[in-house]
């Protein structure tokens, strides 16, 4: 057996977030959720259940496939056509070409945070017993990274 699409069990008001929860409650006048009860813990759960004991279990949700992020829904796509990952790849190495190449640093006239600093920019890995002699030669690609 396969399973091509997954039913959400859950009803409007269990779907909706604390904001939609929030909204819905204004509009419906119910005066026990206010501004205090919306910013207070669990609140989500106490607007669900005064509003499950009021009868207003009408709330409209937008329908939202299991698993996709907050915000997006099946009736309203963003507006952006879909990318292929081709075109994020190509994307990436345009911006990634756009960049700045770094700027070259004058070894011989930094300090040993500054050194530091330098050795994690580029990647090269450091340890604790590392002077400012050692340093120097790891960024001049004398000695070999370690």
């Amino acid at each position: 057996m396969r399973i091509t699409r997954i039913e959400d069990p859950r009803d409007n008001l269990e779907k909706a977030d604390r904001d939609q929860l929030y909204r819905f409650a204004v509009r419906m006048g119910v005066k026990e959720i206010d501004d205090r009860m919306y910013m207070g813990g669990n609140a989500a759960s106490l607007m669900r259940m005064i509003l499950r004991q009021r009868g207003y279990t009408n709330i409209g949700v937008p329908q939202h496939q299991l698993g996709m992020p907050r915000g997006t829904s099946i009736e309203q796509p963003s507006g952006n056509p879909p990318q292929m990952l081709d075109d994020m790849l190509k994307e990436q190495l345009k911006t990634a070409l756009e960049k700045p190449a770094p700027k070259a640093v004058e070894v011989k006239e930094l300090t040993m945070w500054e050194l530091r600093k330098e050795c994690k920019a580029r990647g090269i890995k450091m340890q604790r017993t590392d002077n400012l002699k050692t340093l120097r030669e790891k960024l001049n690609g004398l000695q070999a990274a370690s």
